[in-house]
């Protein structure tokens, strides 16, 4: 098989690059997944003055509802995020206010504003903060029905890290539909991350797998 499982197409390819990069330096560097979600915005900004000396927040489209994050530290070299309110329905337009400001890209029509954390897993928290994600549709819209299975946040739960199947979503280009499928995908994910001599991220890839594996045990057995 020689499609890409992870494709970056020429008019989206460095938006999506840097985001993705961004993630995979800090797993390497890091040694543990960045945040993807908060129990409310107080909880964010604690989070990047705790971890971070060198940071920005900027506010998106009137600050109230959405801020584009960028991190920059030698440990990894940077991270660059967007966040909303988890009620926020302009989502798609922060994303696109980001790509076009910071990026100088205008073409989103493959990609999705995809929540890293969804919704669903968020109920009755409308004060949470999620980051945002430019994923191919491809690959995020056959997660619905994934993410709606997932354990619901319960009160007190702070935040929320990257997990192995969020991280396998967002860096793969469509949904496997068998365990052939599977191992092809991971195989290009592989290529993505530089994981020589580096266990925990080995073991990060290894849960991709396993996590990801089940649902199509499930759905296809």
């Amino acid at each position: 098989m020689t499609e890409a499982w992870s494709p970056l197409k020429p008019e989206d390819a460095g938006f999506v690059a840097i985001a993705r990069l961004d993630y995979i330096f800090f797993l390497e560097q890091m040694a543990e997944p960045p945040k993807v979600a908060f129990e409310s915005r107080a909880e964010l900004e604690k989070w990047l003055s705790d971890e971070f000396e060198n940071y920005e927040v900027r506010p998106i489209l009137g600050g109230n509802n959405a801020v584009h994050v960028a991190v920059i530290d030698q440990r990894f070299t940077r991270l660059e995020q967007v966040w909303v309110k988890k009620s926020y329905r302009d989502y798609r337009r922060a994303m696109k206010y980001v790509a076009e400001e910071f990026h100088g890209l205008c073409d989103l029509s493959a990609l999705d504003a995809d929540h890293v954390v969804a919704r669903t897993i968020l109920e009755g928290f409308s004060d949470s903060w999620i980051a945002i994600f430019p994923t191919y549709r491809s690959s995020n819209r056959g997660f619905g029905s994934i993410e709606r299975k997932l354990p619901k946040a319960r009160k007190g739960f702070g935040s929320i890290e990257l997990s192995p199947l969020a991280a396998f979503k967002i860096m793969n280009g469509r949904i496997p539909v068998s365990i052939d499928d599977l191992n092809h995908a991971l195989d290009d994910i592989k290529r993505q991350i530089s994981s020589d001599n580096n266990n925990y991220l080995q073991d990060f890839i290894r849960s991709m797998y396993v996590d990801f594996s089940k649902y199509i045990e499930d759905r296809y057995s």
